[in-house]
């Protein structure tokens, strides 16, 4: 990678990253999810087609964001390349993935693991710690702006197994973010549909501080792409900027969708709006 960044620019046969663990990653993801589609329909049980598209909607844009020129890009010249690439993660694959999951379809993992952790004190202690709204957002908040401080950013540039830590954190802080809004499996804090939208209303101002530093800075934060090649003529502060708008819209989007989804489900129009026992 050190090469690529040095040159600023990427060889023909480095465009497209098929690292093979992330490959194997997300085959075993949509193998696992195929099985538990299977074993459900097996048993009689109702298989949520909409489920099942956003699992692989969710699986899709980890794909985009890891495996095609976009990382190859991102890595050496464009910041809003690098941010696209972590809001498909925290922003879009994170709940598409979420979504993809329901009680019944997770009777098999359920069943076997959750009688036993409630019964023991640290398992018990986590399940409700995961369940609480103020430690998934602080998480979630913290793993966002750290990995966007210059020093640390750089880090992930120069380093493969901080670019791997990088990516990983912001995908599980995505995921932790929207699970009480999601929540799959019915958690043991349920949030009531307006604490929800509020919740989304502080990840939204959260992201808006982040963004608003991105396009009104008035230098390059990232001395990396100050020094790369520019891309289709545009200059490393405009691609800053574009990076932050990026963010802000994404989101945006995302969180529009997610309070229409609450809102459904709270008419009793969405397919969560009654939780289900974890059978």
């Amino acid at each position: 990678m050190d090469l690529l960044l040095a040159h600023g620019a990427m060889p023909p046969g480095a465009a497209w990253h098929l690292e093979a663990p992330v490959q194997m990653g997300l085959a075993c993801a949509a193998a696992g999810y195929l099985f538990l589609v299977l074993r459900l329909r097996s048993r009689g049980g109702a298989v949520k087609r909409g489920r099942a598209w956003a699992w692989g909607l969710g699986l899709a844009s980890v794909l985009v964001a890891l495996q095609t020129p976009l990382s190859a890009v991102a890595e050496g010249r464009s910041l809003a390349a690098h941010m696209l690439q972590h809001v498909l993660l925290m922003s879009v694959a994170a709940p598409l993935l979420l979504v993809g999951l329901y009680p019944r379809l997770l009777v098999p993992v359920t069943r076997p693991l959750l009688p036993a952790m409630l019964n023991r004190r640290f398992p018990s202690a986590l399940l409700r710690m995961l369940s609480e709204p103020a430690f998934t957002f602080g998480v979630w908040l913290l793993v966002l702006y750290l990995w966007h401080v210059p020093a640390v950013y750089g880090l992930a540039l120069h380093s493969e197994p901080w670019h791997i830590a990088e990516h990983l954190s912001l995908m599980i802080a995505g995921t932790l973010f929207w699970l009480p809004v999601i929540d799959p499996l019915v958690s043991l804090k349920r949030m009531p549909p307006v604490r929800r939208i509020l919740y989304l209303g502080g990840g939204q101002v959260a992201t808006a501080v982040l963004a608003a530093v991105l396009v009104w800075w008035p230098d390059v934060l990232y001395i990396h792409y100050e020094r790369a090649n520019e891309m289709w003529g545009i200059s490393p502060q405009a691609d800053q900027q574009v990076a932050g708008a990026l963010m802000m819209v994404i989101d945006m989007i995302a969180a529009l969708w997610a309070t229409t989804w609450i809102a459904l489900g709270s008419l009793g129009r969405a397919p969560s709006a009654q939780p289900q026992a974890a059978l």
